[in-house]
């Protein structure tokens, strides 16, 4: 696996960022196995930290592109946002053989 875990125990393999807003989606590989993905918000009365915004992140994929499919379902702007769509479409290409 590549990465080093983070303390919430993932390998954080890309994190999007929406065009604005503040929110950003991670998507990782769970250290036991299979993939996910968490949505989080940047406030600025939190000092610019990024707070989970979603609990996706309990679920797991069999294939980060399952993640990903299931990402674009439940977090709305991943898929209405033009500029996280490009990022997201030009990370998974780089991901496939």
């Amino acid at each position: 696996m590549p990465g080093r875990p983070n303390h919430r125990g993932w390998i954080v393999l890309e994190s999007i960022q929406a065009s604005s807003d503040g929110l950003c989606v991670d998507f990782f590989q769970h250290l036991e196995g299979g993939y996910g993905f968490e949505q989080f918000r940047q406030d600025p009365e939190d000092l610019g930290a990024w707070t989970q915004l979603s609990y996706f992140s309990s679920q797991r994929f069999p294939t980060m592109l399952d993640a990903v499919t299931a990402a674009k379902d439940a977090i709305n702007w991943l898929s209405d946002d033009p500029i996280a769509g490009l990022r997201l479409q030009s990370w998974i290409r780089q991901q496939l053989p």
